[in-house]
């Protein structure tokens, strides 16, 4: 009901934008996640349990889209280099989301509960490579060790690793600019909070709490990736 509160407040009596599309574009995906729970009550298909966790880092990362496309519009920005680390950095976090939702809808956790390398593996083996199949039915947890298991958390750790050097290092450039210097602090604070989360989630031994912080802390990401590029664009041409 809020939802379709929100987009009616958007589109009357004129269309916010771009407020308008995040509100559409949440709308239609608590619809999606709505089918897909007719599903979810077998706890077996990962692809359901697989879709919710990247659904529910995708709302979240909409929902904050649509509080800051609610800001006062942003000064002009002087372009001067092309926006790719920002988009290659949102392109790895993308993926860092969907090796995590694999570990969970696979129940892979403790497959690797050390960190940074899996008991002394730093390099996952073909083996395993089955496990980034989602379309799958999971009858039990993956022992500690698993190739499958290890395989997802140390891709995870690696696509992590780039979304940190790729978003960190556009979050800097991001602060030579009055008019992005605020959406690059958030972003560096919150790839610092997001490191530190997942470190001490494998070191507590998956504790539930942090694990769904470090979830949160992800879409909010994800948001402030997305919000650095969008307040970069100047009539087709990029700022950071």
């Amino acid at each position: 009901a809020l939802a379709f509160l929100t987009l009616s407040i958007c589109l009357r009596p004129t269309p916010i934008r771009p407020a308008v599309r995040h509100a559409t574009q949440l709308l239609a995906l608590m619809i999606l996640l709505t089918f897909i729970g007719l599903w979810s009550p077998d706890p077996h298909r990962a692809w359901t349990t697989f879709l919710h966790i990247l659904g529910g880092l995708g709302m979240v990362s909409l929902a904050l889209g649509l509080y800051l496309a609610a800001w006062p519009e942003l000064p002009p920005i002087p372009p001067s280099r092309p926006v790719l680390l920002p988009r290659a950095g949102l392109v790895a976090l993308i993926l860092v989301s969907a090796l995590g939702a694999l570990i969970g809808a696979r129940y892979a956790a403790m497959s690797c509960a050390t960190t940074p390398a899996c008991a002394g593996v730093w390099w996952p083996a073909l083996e395993g490579v089955a496990a980034l199949n989602p379309f799958v039915t999971v009858t039990i947890a993956p022992p500690p060790g698993d190739a499958g298991g290890v395989l997802l958390h140390l891709l995870h750790r690696y696509c992590a690793v780039a979304a940190l050097l790729l978003l960190g290092l556009a979050g800097w450039r991001a602060l030579a600019s009055e008019a992005t210097r605020t959406a690059g602090s958030s972003l560096l604070v919150l790839l610092v909070v997001e490191f530190a989360l997942g470190s001490m989630t494998v070191a507590s031994g998956f504790s539930l709490w942090l694990a769904i912080g470090h979830s949160v802390c992800a879409a909010a990401l994800v948001a402030a990736g997305i919000h650095l590029v969008n307040i970069s664009r100047v009539d087709g041409r990029t700022a950071i």
